[in-house]
């Protein structure tokens, strides 16, 4: 059984790589719900380790972008929250692999 979290007035989350707590893969490494109604700025910058935000269901109705810098205009969105974050870690991936590439 999934248990469900319901953050009323959670607005702002932040992975930034000051932040210590988001040394990990995701938000929860359990098997829970989420529901942010009130959750409307999601900062990620410089998560390498941040694969996924979450594992079980995710409801973010008000959130339309995921900052990737203070400047509110540069954002990406996905459709969701955690296929934003999925994409995200990907696509870092990608560029950490290509940086450790050696050519002769």
């Amino acid at each position: 059984m999934q248990d469900h979290f319901f953050f009323r007035n959670f607005k702002l989350a932040q992975c930034t790589k000051e932040k210590e707590n988001f040394g990990q893969a995701s938000f929860c490494l359990g098997d829970h719900n989420f529901n942010f109604p009130a959750l409307q700025k999601v900062m990620v910058r410089q998560c390498p380790q941040l694969k996924i935000f979450c594992q079980g269901d995710l409801s973010t109705p008000k959130l339309k972008q995921v900052q990737l810098t203070e400047d509110a205009r540069e954002g990406r969105w996905e459709g969701d929250l955690k296929t934003t974050v999925k994409q995200l870690f990907e696509e870092m991936n990608v560029q950490n692999s290509e940086m450790t590439e050696v050519t002769l």
